[in-house]
């Protein structure tokens, strides 16, 4: 038997992203469908990038309780949150205002905010948020990002993960 096979390209010059113990979702937005019950369950649209672009990413639609943007990702049950735990991905944001993202326990009803700020508007960027939960929650089974009233997001390369060792 063979299992959690991941295929990395080298790391670039000045990478300081640690190297993953354990990975605890993945989420590349290129293929399959969106919506209940199919590949990519939660709120947001799959599109297509802006040429010359040619991948797909998830882009953020409105809460249907709040009317406010959002983009929530299911992570199709139940994900350990270790006591450190590196939420990876590239965006664009088009917007005035900082981001919230979240992981949450819906079956707990617990939540871990972390607030972050766009490094330029309409451009794409990466970034790895840091969140430290000391136990609460302890899972996660959604990966939510709340925006101001008419901001926009993309997403894509989604890694949640465990970081190996201290930086």
């Amino acid at each position: 038997m063979i299992d959690d096979i991941v295929l990395y390209d080298d790391s670039l010059p000045g990478e300081t992203l640690p190297f993953p113990r354990r990975i605890l979702f993945t989420g590349w937005f290129d293929t399959g469908r969106q919506g209940q019950g199919h590949e990519w369950p939660g709120h947001f649209e799959i599109a297509r990038h802006e040429p010359p672009l040619t991948w797909k990413a998830a882009k953020s639609v409105n809460d249907p309780r709040t009317g406010n943007p959002w983009l929530r990702i299911h992570l199709r049950g139940l994900r350990p949150i270790p006591d450190t735990t590196h939420l990876s991905f590239r965006y664009r944001y088009a917007g005035d205002k900082d981001i919230r993202a979240t992981l949450a326990d819906t079956k707990g009803d617990k939540r871990l905010d972390r607030d972050f700020s766009p490094p330029a508007e309409g451009m794409w960027s990466h970034t790895t948020l840091t969140f430290d939960p000391k136990g609460s929650p302890s899972q996660a089974d959604e990966i939510r990002f709340h925006l101001a009233p008419g901001a926009t997001l993309f997403v894509d390369d989604v890694l949640l993960f465990e970081p190996a060792g201290d930086r």
